[in-house]
């Protein structure tokens, strides 16, 4: 007796999530040999997500944790290999800014100085910095995605920030630093020398 191979099995596009959701539908091909069947294959620690119902589109329950889940996909007919193919999804609970140091009062010109950021959830899209606190308009985008920013030759008062984003959540915006400018001094003048006598002193 021979027995056909099953569907080539095809689990559909990984998936990303944010917040905490309840049901994630999965959409695997329809077999048209063999039946197919999902399997949870890992989830993060301290999960309880399952799977519920049957067929292609069943869904992934209580995926609630932040973190990756793998379910696997399974068309199988009778003594031949199974095929399967996995799909991974992605729950992130939010983006998260994170901080940046630090604040620094320089002189106008002749001032130089780095940036950090620490604490973000998410990847670092761009930085921004403004000289009016990021009203509309007064925001210049920056485009760096490192941790670290360095600044020189400021002329006048600049906030710095930078924008993190985690999977498909909104994007997140740090705290932010000011570097505040000081104008250069008036160059000083005591006046001319003077060459005085006896009791014009």
């Amino acid at each position: 007796t021979v027995t056909p191979k099953p569907t080539v099995a095809n689990a559909g596009t990984d998936l990303q999530f944010c917040g905490s959701p309840t049901t994630i539908p999965l959409t695997g091909n329809t077999p048209t040999v063999g039946t197919g069947s999902w399997i949870l294959i890992t989830q993060p620690s301290g999960g309880s997500a399952s799977i519920a119902g049957s067929g292609p589109s069943a869904s992934l329950v209580n995926p609630s944790i932040e973190g990756i889940y793998v379910a696997e996909w399974r068309i199988s007919n009778g003594p031949c290999p199974v095929s399967s193919d996995q799909m991974q999804i992605q729950v992130f609970n939010n983006s998260g800014g994170g901080t940046v140091t630090s604040s620094a009062t320089v002189c106008s010109g002749t001032n130089a100085g780095t940036l950090s950021l620490t604490g973000q959830k998410g990847t670092i899209l761009r930085w921004e910095s403004s000289t009016n606190n990021f009203l509309p308009g007064f925001i210049t985008v920056i485009p760096n995605t490192l941790t670290n920013l360095s600044y020189s030759g400021l002329t006048q008062t600049t906030q710095y920030r930078a924008i993190v984003k985690a999977g498909a959540c909104p994007e997140a915006a740090s705290t932010f630093v000011t570097i505040s400018v000081q104008p250069v001094g008036t160059i000083a003048s005591a006046g001319a020398n003077q060459i005085l006598c006896g009791s014009q002193v």
